[in-house]
């Protein structure tokens, strides 16, 4: 019988992964003997390896969200450098802002040995001739703010940059010149560094407090590049029914023809977080949409709904808007 299907071992390696767990982080194995345990429970499906050496219990990573699978993975990496750090996109996760639409390779923890900004990876060691000061931000060793906004706003493509964005006005409660001073004060060094300050700056002036989930900031940035007018953030309406209530609405445009053009970005967490419902049933919290949407319509608003796989499939979107006659920039 293989030596991993003892009942010590088996015993063993759950303990160790609930210890992980307790800390936020995935199992490094101690030993070679428990790496080729936990490779095997990889094999059998009851642990994952989000990076090679780290582990999971598969059932525990999957309870997990994107952003947590991705600070369990750089604290873990974390534990275990001395002059590595993370940059762009999990630095942002790790100073809480929202990055939408991880990419495995932000899992898969691509590195740079040689170059501390660019597109070189997303874990870099410090290098003597291109200083890069890393502070420590959700038990993970990662850029400072300052350029960790840098790097995601001029490397990031615009919807996920946008987010990046918004999220640092948001949970910062800052404004739009204070990103703006963030990324001026950063000292940086030749054409390339130049440039990329240049492309953040360009996100930067589309940022908005107002946006509230990098979901509505992603379908915001596609609307732009798609070439529609910028529209106003969480409009509020009075409720034609009930005098001193008012709706809010996640986007809205003034028509052509003098109307207004209400946008809504649906998501399944609406009708089934229970943060969301407020513990009310799914068939609630549905009608309620529906009674507000024809509360909308009798303002003589049209009003546009979308979730985010329409945002995704950007020409069917370019499509949407267009026929609700969206006004275009």
């Amino acid at each position: 019988m293989a030596r991993g299907y003892g009942k010590s071992q088996s015993a063993s390696i759950e303990a160790h992964a609930r210890s992980a767990e307790r800390r936020g982080r995935c199992l490094r194995p101690d030993d070679p003997a428990e790496a080729a345990l936990l490779r095997q429970r990889v094999r059998g499906g009851t642990f994952v390896s989000p990076r090679r050496g780290l582990f999971a219990r598969t059932r525990y990573w999957e309870s997990l969200t994107p952003a947590d699978r991705v600070l369990h993975v750089m604290r873990s990496v974390s534990d275990s450098t001395g002059s590595w750090g993370f940059r762009q996109a999990p630095a942002a996760i790790a100073h809480g802002l929202e990055v939408p639409l991880l990419d495995a390779d932000v899992l898969n923890v691509r590195t740079s040995r040689t170059r501390p900004s660019g597109t070189g990876g997303v874990l870099v060691r410090q290098d003597p001739s291109h200083p890069l000061e890393f502070v420590m931000a959700n038990e993970a060793r990662v850029t400072t703010i300052a350029r960790t906004l840098l790097d995601c706003l001029s490397e990031l493509d615009f919807p996920r940059a946008l987010s990046v964005a918004d999220s640092y006005l948001r949970s910062r409660q800052v404004q739009l010149d204070d990103l703006r001073s963030e990324l001026l004060a950063l000292h940086v060094r030749g054409r390339g560094e130049r440039e990329a300050l240049d492309r953040a700056l360009g996100v930067a002036k589309w940022a908005n407090p107002l946006s509230e989930n990098g979901g509505e900031s992603y379908a915001r940035a596609t609307m732009l590049s798609l070439g529609f007018a910028a529209p106003q953030l969480q409009a509020t309406f009075p409720d034609p029914l009930r005098p001193g209530h008012v709706f809010r609405v996640d986007f809205c445009w003034a028509a052509a023809d003098g109307g207004l053009i209400l946008g809504e970005l649906d998501g399944l967490e609406k009708y089934y977080e229970p943060e969301m419902t407020g513990g009310r049933p799914v068939a609630e919290v549905m009608s309620r949409e529906r009674i507000r949407e024809s509360k909308l319509s009798l303002l003589g608003a049209k009003v546009v709904r979308f979730t985010f796989s329409d945002v995704l499939h950007t020409e069917g979107f370019r499509t949407l808007l267009n026929c609700a006659g969206v006004p275009r920039r």
